[in-house]
């Protein structure tokens, strides 16, 4: 009898000691400050697109930005390394790439790969928030057609270690979906004003919340009827 009390006392121990080590490591992890050093990008990365550059009507090489963090986190470590894989990639899918094929033809002569690229990136980050999002653009030269039009972005909170959605940032700045409607409403109606492609409001159905280099709160928005991409400041 004494015995199996003994093991009862010895099990409750170890559960109350599990308990505390497993409350000590949450304590610490919720209270672990994130810390960013530095983000930067190298731009040391570049495929040379044209034969002869004063022959060529696209610019003389193309950019595969590279970026680099120092940080503790191991979730912005995470997002930056898939960012560079991405970017690495597609630098394997150009540099492989040849102008072999009859409809290329009329590009042999101008240009050494198949593909060329636009890659550009909006890093930002305070002591609220870590913004890193891009644009990326890969077009056929022989078709004439993009095979890739992306958008990525990924809004970290400092404060909680998680990653913002649109109703997150709505929130935590103290936004409403509406003020972000008018806002892409105006965007709109200004681009309209100044071109002879018409975009449509109701051609609208998605939208994506993310930071400029400056700290500035953009809207970037798809016209489901072209594909075409558009950025607004969110004013």
């Amino acid at each position: 009898m004494k015995d199996k009390k003994k093991i009862i006392v010895i099990l409750i121990c170890i559960l109350v000691l599990i308990t505390i080590l497993f409350s000590l490591k949450l304590f610490i992890f919720t209270n672990k400050k994130i810390i960013i050093n530095n983000i930067s990008i190298n731009y040391d990365k570049q495929i040379g697109v044209c034969i002869d550059n004063n022959n060529c009507e696209l610019l003389s090489s193309d950019n595969y930005p590279i970026i680099s963090i120092k940080t503790n986190s191991s979730k912005l470590k995470k997002i930056v390394n898939n960012y560079n894989k991405d970017i690495n990639k597609l630098y394997d899918k150009v540099i492989n790439s040849n102008l072999d094929s009859n409809e290329c033809n009329d590009f042999k002569d101008n240009y050494k790969y198949r593909y060329t690229t636009n890659v550009y990136y909006y890093i930002y980050h305070d002591d609220k928030v870590v913004s890193i999002s891009r644009e990326l653009y890969v077009k056929d030269l022989c078709t004439n057609n993009y095979l890739n039009k992306e958008f990525n972005s990924n809004v970290y909170d400092i404060s909680t270690g998680q990653l913002l959605d649109n109703n997150d940032i709505l929130s935590k700045y103290n936004y409403d979906e509406e003020y972000i409607l008018d806002n892409i409403k105006n965007d709109i109606d200004n681009r309209n004003s100044i071109s002879t492609s018409v975009i449509i409001i109701d051609d609208v159905t998605d939208y994506k919340l993310y930071f400029d280099n400056d700290g500035k709160i953009m809207i970037h928005y798809i016209d489901n009827k072209t594909n075409n991409s558009y950025n607004a400041v969110l004013y």
